[in-house]
């Protein structure tokens, strides 16, 4: 769950689909259906972030993609990301964050490796692996990268 104070909007995300509620009222002002979408039990769970203009981002926790939904349109754009010399490897993204450049980083959902992915290119490269245990799978709040 994200909430969005700016534009007055809370964004969840569930097993089936995005919905995105007025803050107010709690009123469903849209639900959205992402292509191919799909989770597994896998450590770390998808995450949700929004950027600077209101839109969501969404991972994918079996594949490399990230989902981009438009804060106005609600449009979906959907990328396949590609691991920079581990094509390979069989991961998807749990917790990612955003850094105050638009830099975004993405723990893979085993919790064992941090990205940094370029959405402009679709692609990732490896900044770190074997990471040592954590508690939750989560990145902090990022202020420059």
């Amino acid at each position: 769950t994200q909430s969005d104070g700016a534009r007055g909007r809370i964004w969840v995300l569930g097993v089936e689909h995005l919905r995105v509620y007025d803050a107010v009222s709690n009123k469903l002002v849209r639900r959205v259906i992402l292509p191919g979408w799909s989770i597994a039990r896998y450590k770390c769970p998808p995450d949700l972030i929004l950027d600077a203009s209101g839109s969501a981002i969404i991972s994918n926790n079996v594949v490399p993609t990230l989902w981009r939904v438009d804060a106005r349109s609600f449009a979906v754009t959907e990328r396949a990301i590609a691991l920079e010399g581990k094509e390979g490897w069989d991961i998807g993204f749990g917790a990612i964050a955003l850094a105050g450049n638009g830099s975004i980083y993405a723990l893979t959902s085993n919790g064992m490796s941090l990205w940094k992915v370029d959405s402009g290119v679709a692609s990732a490269s490896l900044l770190k692996t074997y990471l040592p245990p954590a508690q939750a799978c989560t990145l902090p709040k990022l202020a420059r990268g």
